[in-house]
């Protein structure tokens, strides 16, 4: 997982960002199955947090223009 998160990350395709998030959420919701899975570097624990955050903040923005349309 820590290989794969520097790969995709990228401004110019939200979308593979958005999709590499959920997955990852998924995998680290089942991490304490998987002994050998949890060396996940601060580094990428950070950046996932911070992608976290934005994604949330254009999910509220989607929501705020929905609603202003209606």
């Amino acid at each position: 997982m820590n290989e794969i998160l520097h790969i995709v990350h990228t401004d110019t395709e939200p979308g593979l960002d958005i999709a590499m998030f959920i997955g990852t959420i998924q995998h680290m919701s089942c991490i304490e199955e998987f002994n050998q899975d949890r060396t996940l570097k601060p580094n990428n624990i950070e950046k996932l947090l911070q992608r976290t955050e934005e994604i949330l903040e254009e999910l509220e923005n989607r929501l705020k223009n929905d609603i202003e349309l209606k």
